[in-house]
């Protein structure tokens, strides 16, 4: 398994892979592309993204594109930065999330960072089991995180301290 930067010809894929239903289950609708064109262009943003050090949108690939990883909300003062991941549903429970979040956090730490947050839906008990398997430290649930779909979501934060 390895991590590569999202490029373009990646959007296909990635957008297949959003498609499933249990899979938006845990991401808010306005976070998902609406089509394969919004996908494109939201790879395009985080390319930007990426040149300005604002983020970093990394596929994640074992015989072929199996989910992503991104690094963003970069803080280069306070050394900080929040991740997220999506893992395609045929690969659910194999340990690739577990494993892709291990190695984003070495990469990470290594350009010297000194916290990173994570976010999870309340009720996904896989992502939550990755973030602790990964060493992150369960903080609690923030209310009203995110305004999606007419209604107030929450998020359960994890953190976790580099050394």
């Amino acid at each position: 398994m390895k991590l590569k930067i999202a490029q373009i010809d990646d959007a296909e894929e990635l957008f297949e892979m959003k498609q499933d239903k249990l899979f938006q289950k845990y991401f808010p609708k306005r976070i998902l592309a609406r089509d394969l064109e919004e996908q494109r262009r939201e790879i395009f943003r985080a390319e930007k993204d990426m040149q300005k050090c604002r983020g970093v949108s990394f596929v994640i690939e074992d015989a072929g594109l199996i989910g992503f990883i991104e690094m963003y909300k970069i803080n280069k003062t306070d050394r900080s930065c929040a991740i997220g991941f999506g893992i395609k549903k045929s690969e659910w429970n194999k340990g690739n999330a577990t494993k892709a979040v291990k190695q984003l956090v070495k990469i990470i730490q290594k350009m010297e960072f000194h916290t990173i947050e994570a976010t999870v839906f309340p009720g996904n008990k896989a992502s939550e089991r990755v973030l602790e398997k990964a060493g992150f430290d369960k903080i609690g649930t923030m209310k009203d995180y995110y305004f999606a779909n007419g209604k107030y979501l929450d998020r359960i934060l994890y953190w976790k301290v580099l050394e």
